[in-house]
């Protein structure tokens, strides 16, 4: 067995996945296939609960902050084991596999292409943040209109870093 990579070791983005959904609100979510077997593990960034369902049945179920985690589980006499890693917090990049009876099955790395842009398109809420504030230290506009501005940009912000989530795909093929 060895080891390739889907689409020449390029990312794709997430909302190309058919297998891995993200949201700020609902949370992560990533499916894996085994046989005739759904394989998936839901992660919430707010409350720390992760669980793992085969075929819509809570198989392991934990909370956790921490940046690593580990779900050992057992199914048709097979040992799995899925493994969550969040690689850098600020990037906002992750990485999760999938392992039957020790040996890769899937694995799913994720990176913000956000990371490679110029200062000004990737902090651009930062920009426009120093510019209210300005425009509010002058007397422009009002708290009203900044409270406002700031709940706009949040949101547009969470929406707009969502378009840049890619995806690597990594599998297991036969020889």
């Amino acid at each position: 067995m060895k080891t390739e990579t889907k689409i020449d070791k390029n990312y794709h983005s997430i909302k190309e996945s058919k297998q891995i959904y993200f949201s700020f609100i609902k949370g992560l979510k990533i499916n894996f296939y085994d046989e005739s077997n759904k394989i998936t593990f839901e992660g919430s960034i707010y409350t720390g609960s992760e669980k793992v369902l085969i075929n819509n049945q809570i198989v392991s179920k934990k909370r956790t902050f921490r940046r690593k985690t580990k779900h050992n589980f057992q199914f048709n006499q097979n040992e799995y084991v899925i493994k969550f890693k969040i690689n850098s917090i600020i990037k906002f990049t992750w990485t999760c596999s999938i392992f039957k009876n020790g040996e890769l099955i899937k694995e799913f790395e994720c990176k913000n292409a956000q990371n490679e842009q110029r200062f000004h398109k990737k902090h651009s809420e930062a920009i426009y943040g120093g510019l209210t504030g300005f425009a509010f230290a002058l007397g422009y506009i009002s708290l009203y209109t900044v409270i406002v501005i700031v709940i706009i940009g949040t949101i547009f912000s969470l929406w707009y870093m969502k378009q840049f989530l890619l995806v690597n795909e990594t599998f297991k093929v036969s020889n």
